[in-house]
Parts: structure tokens; C-alpha cells; sequence
């Protein structure tokens, strides 16, 4: 398969040939299977048991332990709009960005699993045995569907220059999303809104789209990496 070739990847699993055969860039969706592994990794550590078992000691607090993952995420959004100005100068390897970005995607999808009103889900599918949120997975398998509509106005780059346009464009899409999201968690909080189903309607849209926001990053830092940076 060529994009196995593309991808330098030798093992096909089901998992791997199932983001290959999407359609869209191979990058892009990659990327997400990418993010599913962490997942995975991240609650074998962690014994399989509780997948947010590790966000949950804030409770001691007295704060929701969803906030908790919202706090890590201005973290996340913070440190990759340090790392995107030390890049402009030069100061900081693709390496460190495109991690960040995984953080802050794999969070987004955390924080919405985690503001599901319904606990329960049967595993089924192509996650199933796969040990942590079977609402995260569910998640990944959205973005990997939005993404095979929104690739039809997505173009690469030309050149050195456009890519890095593209990729500072999706930064300040970042940004944008991170604001209409406090916007949102500000209004919950300040109008004291506990209904789980009320929540989860209005986090939805925010967090898939700040999460996307950061794997069309890593992206656009591909393209920056195959163009050549400028």
C-alpha cells in the first residue's frame, strides 16, 4: 500500500490500515491514530481500570474533575503559543510543538469524555478491546470523519511561505477556539449550570473543534517540515 510506504510504517494493524484508507491526508489522519495510541498507553500505565482516574483527585478540592482537564488545557494552549514564537526564531525543534498539540487535542477529547452524561457505552467497533474511553475513541472516530468532509478546502501549500502562513493561521485558530471555550466553561460556571446533559450540549462543539484546531496544526507543522521552513 503506498501510503504505508509514504508513512515508513511496516506493521498494518487494523487500526493503522483503517486511518490509512481514510480519505484526506494521510498526515492528518495518522495523527489521530497517533493520539488514540497515547490513550491506550496512558490507561495501560495506569492498570486499565478508571480511564480519568488520574484527573480525578482535584474532587478533593471541591472542583469537578473536567475543570481539572480544562486547567491542564490553558497549559497546553499556553505553552504552544510560547513555543510558535520561539519557532519564529528559530529556537525550538518541530519535535516540542508537535507534542504539545497532541496534549492539547488528546485533552480536548479527555475533557469531552469526561462531560458525556451517560457513562456507559458498549465497546464495540474498531476501539473494542482497546483498554480507556471508549467515548475518547468515539471522538477520534469523528474527527477522522469530519475531516474526510473538510479536506475538499484544504489545500497544501505552495511553498516555504505559504506553509508557514498556514501553520501561523492555525495558531490563531487555536487561540480563537481556546476563547470561545472559556467563554463557554465562564458561562456554566458563573450561571451555575450542573445539568450533565446541559453541559455536555454546550462543550461539544468547542472542545472537538479546539481539538481539531490542534491536529490541523501538527499538520500545517508537517507541511512546514516537508516545504522547508523559512
Amino acid at each position: 500500500m503506498k501510503i504505508m510506504e509514504d508513512l515508513n510504517i511496516e506493521f498494518v494493524d487494523k487500526e493503522t490500515q483503517f486511518f490509512a484508507e481514510q480519505p484526506g491526508y494521510p498526515a492528518y489522519q495518522m495523527g489521530l491514530l497517533e493520539a488514540a495510541k497515547v490513550h491506550r498507553k496512558k490507561n495501560l500505565d495506569y492498570g486499565g481500570g478508571d480511564p480519568f482516574g488520574n484527573f480525578k483527585g482535584v474532587e478533593e478540592f471541591g472542583m469537578e474533575p473536567w475543570l481539572g482537564v480544562i486547567v491542564r488545557l490553558s497549559d497546553k494552549v499556553s505553552r504552544v503559543a510560547v513555543l510558535a514564537k520561539s519557532n519564529e526564531l528559530g529556537h525550538v525543534e518541530d519535535e516540542s510543538i508537535e507534542d504539545t498539540l497532541l496534549d492539547l487535542g488528546n485533552y480536548s477529547l479527555i475533557c469531552l469524555a469526561m462531560v458525556h452524561p451517560s457513562q456507559m457505552l458498549n465497546p464495540e467497533g474498531l476501539f473494542c478491546d482497546w483498554p480507556g474511553s471508549q467515548f475518547f475513541y468515539q471522538a477520534i472516530l469523528t474527527l477522522s470523519a469530519r475531516h474526510n468532509f473538510r479536506v475538499m478546502s484544504l489545500e497544501p501549500p505552495k511553498d516555504a511561505h505559504a506553509a508557514q502562513a498556514q501553520w501561523l493561521t492555525g495558531i490563531d485558530d487555536i487561540d480563537l477556539r481556546w476563547h470561545s471555550l472559556v467563554k463557554s466553561v465562564s458561562d456554566i460556571i458563573n450561571e451555575d449550570i450542573t445539568n450533565a446533559q446541559d453541559v455536555y450540549d454546550i462543550l461539544l462543539t468547542k472542545l472537538i473543534t479546539l481539538a481539531e484546531a490542534g491536529f490541523l496544526c501538527r499538520l500545517y507543522r508537517h507541511w512546514c517540515r516537508t516545504k522547508g521552513d523559512v
